[in-house]
């Protein structure tokens, strides 16, 4: 998979593969949501900007395990700092 800066140019194909990932899920079936995403010129730097786990699943150790799996998707791509955002 080849990552690009989302740009005007960019953003149809983005959406394409966006639509074609989340096409057959129905959103009730969505139960947890995670996305990291870094800023152009800052190779360092990742950013936790999506966190989210459905209420009927809470308390159970998901939103650690989910936190764990987003550093370590960060990790795997060679970020040095995770920050979130909200």
């Amino acid at each position: 998979m080849q990552i690009l800066p989302l740009t005007t140019k960019t953003l149809p194909s983005a959406i394409k593969l966006r639509d074609s990932i989340f096409k057959n899920i129905p959103i009730n079936d969505v139960i947890t949501l995670t996305g990291i995403y870094s800023e152009l010129g800052d190779i360092d730097t990742a950013w936790l900007g999506w966190f989210g786990v459905d209420d009927s699943i809470r308390n159970n150790g998901i939103g650690q395990n989910l936190l764990d799996f987003s550093i370590n998707q960060a990790k795997k791509l060679d970020f040095s700092h995770l920050n979130i955002s909200s």
